[in-house]
């Protein structure tokens, strides 16, 4: 995906007032910086042409075609780079030369699609003090003439040079291109003023119709140039083609050779009567404010308090200190702050945030910012008004789009606007400037509303864009509102174009933009949707104000905030929120992930209260809840949410076949086969998943990624088998296959037993490995698992890894039942007599030394007849009368050690 770019058939250089570029002035020579004519201090501007007439003297030339004019007469002594001129040159392509000597006669780009040769890049010593109003290869018409007259009095004289109707020549694309391109223009006329005393220098353009060559881009160069092409020697204006002329961005450097626009111009789009650049000396001390950061559209009360903001740059030679930058704001209400800039150095730039400013009346108000008056007044005020109302938020001001935006995509992408609310509101529509030209139309477009973050919050139905559309609002309205200024104060609005075919030749995106330099910050961004990537913010290439419209009522009955849904058995859930201030009613919504229920009928619960349960559930199943208000039987909130939550599988019986083996397939990653549970017990987001990175079997495997967000969170997570039915004369063994993510950073692993699936139910360790460094599958065998009595147990798994590790990956578990757990020495010293029996049986333990015994008689089944304590310290008896005939298994427990006999029963 390309960045967005100002709109041409061409990629144009990124719009910018070249503030770097004034930083590095300080690195020129001492004649350079006699050089005092900066981009920052041009204005563009609309004033009047005049045709000369016959007023003055004709200029006379040799032809019309690459020719120098004879020394002319200024008419009064005008300063430039340092010197003091009373004559000029004319030459026909479009520029002139201050002084008595002629400057290079062809001189205009090497094509009219590149920007090699030309004025400014000339190195001739006679190609500098150039004045260059509109330079490429001009040929004269029938009506051309090139004339001077002084008008005014002295000191405020003014000179004036013109060319007159003449049209650009047919040229190919490049030095060697075979591609030639008509002429543009079938006359244009422009002119140089020169202004006594202030040594001002207008360009300003009129009279100027189509040619009729083909509707083309072709490149020609404006701007003004001193000793050489240095940067800080010069200012040229960059516009792409289909830029309005005053649009031009004024840059304190040259052309780039590579990937670049000249000042562009085609035939359908003119240059307006009168449209004038003014280049003006830079002064010793010149403050000026560059913008005004506010609301041009401001609703009460959600956009209050409202905090303005004004860029003041130096445009001086010198340091300026301790400046006052006072805001005030007349009409339907008032307001006025001071604050003071402590120091500016020259070029420099600051943003100054005034005092909060809470408009309580609707109406027009008019925000002005001025500063003291120093060597230039007249950008010393900047005056911007502001619609305060109920509804509406608006950064663009009345009057129509600067440009529109491009950018080739691939994917869906937004441009959006920021605004905040501090107050509840239902925001219903977005208004969209619609741009482009006929480019544009038969675009497939919707609105968006996002959060801060950019998830996706509403949306519009998408819209077709028609002829009729464009250059005006178009009101996109919200499928369903949402409300801001709750949980969401700061939202984001804007406009999505479907994504475009790879081949896609025309990739303008249709959106009206105005132009602010330097555009505010946080304000104006990008979105790339599906991808989860944040909004960029678009403040650094200065694109501009996006004319983009938030429209919102008032919401009367708030809905419910921070909603949220947890599983709490394979059949039910627990829905909990926050209630707004005086609502107990609610309605709760839920269906299978994927219902909507503006379309689709759910499932709704009605609540009075948090938390909501909701029961009957299918287990293994995905839900999405969704609440709103109940405020009366007329008056409901908007639908919240959706939530979402996974329902576990019912977990399986404790397992009493063995071997049991788990390769964790069968199921889809990251979930676990069912009865698998894990506890992330440092609760930093990270814990035991099902991964499909690092199977032994494929394709599933039980792993543990390390916090790659903390350098100082170590592992400590846990994960818990289903349910183990275990017997106490039985011993299990247990094997795994390991693997970690790098052996440089080892990973740590312990394995207990124990009969809950908690971290405070596992109590026996059976497996402790602190330092693993296998890369590939390795076996590792656990001690033998041994428990005192038969019952339900679980295995539990602990990574206990270094902060910063990497990756465990578990696979290919098996759990098998050994032979009994039997001392057979032991075994040998008890006595149980007699055996057979019919009923009473003695068993005497006195040689088995032991302390205690504990007897457990078990069927043939593995069904526990009977438990009783015995006498180690002489012979006692078990009563098996009640016992039917049968093979049985007396097991003895003696000080932690097991004997066993097998006892025949007859009757």
């Amino acid at each position: 995906m390309t960045q967005p770019y100002s709109t041409d058939t061409r990629r144009t250089r990124k719009r910018h007032w070249a503030l770097a570029a004034l930083l590095a002035l300080g690195a020129t020579s001492v004649h350079a910086q006699s050089f005092t004519y900066r981009s920052a201090s041009i204005q563009s501007l609309i004033g009047t042409y005049t045709d000369l007439g016959t007023a003055g003297t004709v200029i006379t030339t040799d032809n019309t075609d690459d020719a120098n004019s004879a020394v002319q007469t200024i008419g009064f002594t005008f300063n430039y780079n340092g010197q003091s001129f009373t004559q000029f040159v004319l030459n026909t392509n479009g520029y002139l030369k201050l002084g008595s000597e002629a400057p290079s006669a062809a001189l205009y780009f090497d094509g009219s699609q590149v920007t090699t040769g030309g004025p400014f890049n000339s190195t001739a010593a006679t190609d500098v003090n150039l004045l260059v109003p509109f330079n490429t290869d001009w040929l004269g018409t029938p009506t051309t003439e090139y004339r001077v007259a002084v008008t005014g009095t002295a000191p405020n004289r003014v000179c004036t040079v013109q060319w007159k109707d003449v049209k650009d020549k047919a040229r190919a694309t490049t030095a060697t291109g075979t591609t030639v391109l008509d002429e543009q223009f079938a006359t244009v006329s422009f002119q140089v003023k020169l202004y006594e005393t202030t040594n001002n220098i207008e360009f300003t353009y009129g009279n100027a119709t189509a040619g009729a060559g083909t509707d083309a881009a072709k490149y020609g160069a404006v701007g003004v140039k001193g000793s050489s092409n240095a940067n800080g020697q010069l200012i040229t204006l960059v516009k792409g083609s289909t830029t309005a002329w005053l649009n031009a961005s004024p840059q304190d450097a040259n052309y780039p050779v590579a990937n670049s626009n000249g000042f562009n111009f085609r035939k359908t789009v003119l240059p307006a009567t009168g449209a004038t650049f003014r280049f003006r000396p830079t002064p010793p001390n010149d403050a000026a404010v560059v913008a005004i950061h506010t609301l041009s559209q401001l609703p009460i009360p959600s956009a209050t308090p409202h905090v303005m903001q004004a860029v003041v740059q130096n445009l001086g030679l010198n340091t300026l200190t301790n400046v006052p930058v006072t805001v005030a704001v007349t009409g339907a209400n008032t307001f006025s702050n001071t604050k003071t800039v402590a120091s500016l150095l020259p070029g420099q730039t600051t943003i100054v945030a005034f005092d909060a400013f809470t408009p309580t009346v609707t109406g027009t108000n008019t925000v002005t910012v001025t500063l003291p008056a120093d060597g230039i007044i007249d950008n010393n005020t900047l005056t911007t008004t502001q619609a305060v109302n109920n509804t509406t938020y608006s950064y663009a001001t009345a009057g129509p789009a600067a440009l529109s935006l491009g950018g080739l995509v691939t994917t869906p992408q937004a441009f959006l606007a920021r605004y905040t609310a501090s107050t509840p509101r239902l925001l219903t529509s977005v208004n969209i400037d619609l741009e482009g030209g006929a480019s544009a139309v038969g675009r497939n477009v919707y609105a968006i509303v996002t959060d801060k973050a950019g998830r996706v919050l509403g949306r519009s139905d998408a819209y077709t864009i028609a002829t009729s559309d464009i250059g005006k609002y178009h009101a996109f309205a919200l499928t369903a509102p949402v409300v801001v200024g709750t949980q969401t104060t700061e939202f984001l609005v804007g406009l999505v174009q479907q994504s475009l075919a790879a081949s896609a030749t025309d990739t303008y995106f249709p959106l009206g933009v105005q132009r602010e330099t330097p555009t505010r910050r946080a304000t104006f961004f990008r979105l790339t949707l599906g991808d989860n990537s944040a909004p960029a913010d678009l403040a650094i290439n200065n694109y501009g104000k996006f004319m983009i419209e938030a429209v919102t009522t008032a919401a009367t009955c708030l809905p419910p905030t921070a909603l949220a849904a947890t599983a709490t058995a394979p059949t039910a859930a627990s829905v909990s929120f926050t209630p707004p201030a005086g609502v107990s009613n609610f309605s709760v919504v839920y269906g299978p992930t994927g219902f909507d229920p503006a379309t689709t009928a759910g499932t709704t619960v009605s609540a009075t209260a948090s938390p909501v349960a909701l029961t009957g559930l299918t287990p293994s199943t995905a839900y999405q809840v969704y609440i709103r208000s109940a405020c009366s039987a007329t008056d409901q909130s908007v639908v919240v949410g959706p939530v979402a939550f996974t329902t576990p599988c019912t977990p399986p019986a404790p397992l009493a076949a063995f071997p049991y083996n788990q390769n964790f397939d069968g199921v889809t990653a990251p979930a676990l086969p069912c009865g698998f549970t894990v506890v992330d017990a440092n609760t930093d987001g990270f814990t035991w998943t099902n991964g499909t990175a690092a199977a032994r079997s494929p394709a599933n495997a039980l792993t543990y990624n390390f916090n790659n967000q903390s350098l100082t969170t170590a592992a400590d997570d846990w994960v818990f088998t289903p349910a183990l039915s275990l017997t106490a004369a039985q011993q299990y063994l247990l094997s795994f296959y390991y693997r970690v993510g790098s052996a440089t950073t080892p990973e740590r692993l312990e394995i207990k037993v124990g009969n809950a699936p908690t971290v405070a139910g596992m109590t026996t360790t059976i497996y402790t490995n602190n330092n693993l460094t296998a890369t590939a599958f390795t076996q590792a065998t656990a001690q033998p698992i041994r428990v005192a009595t038969d019952g339900t147990y679980y295995v539990g798994m602990h990574v206990t890894s270094a902060a910063n590790s990497f990756r465990l990956s578990i696979d290919d578990v098996t759990l098998t039942a050994g032979p009994l757990a039997v001392n057979q020495a032991l075994s040998q010293a008890v006595a149980a007599y007699p055996n057979p029996t019919t009923g009473l049986l003695n068993v005497d333990l006195r040689s088995s030394k032991a302390r205690q015994a504990y007897a457990t008689v078990v069927n043939a089944l593995g069904q526990t007849v009977m438990t009783r304590m015995l006498s180690t310290k002489q012979p006692d008896q078990l009563d098996l009368a009640t016992l039917a005939a049968g093979i049985y298994t007396l097991k003895l427990e003696l000080d932690g050690e097991t004997a066993v006999k097998r006892i025949s029963v007859q009757k």
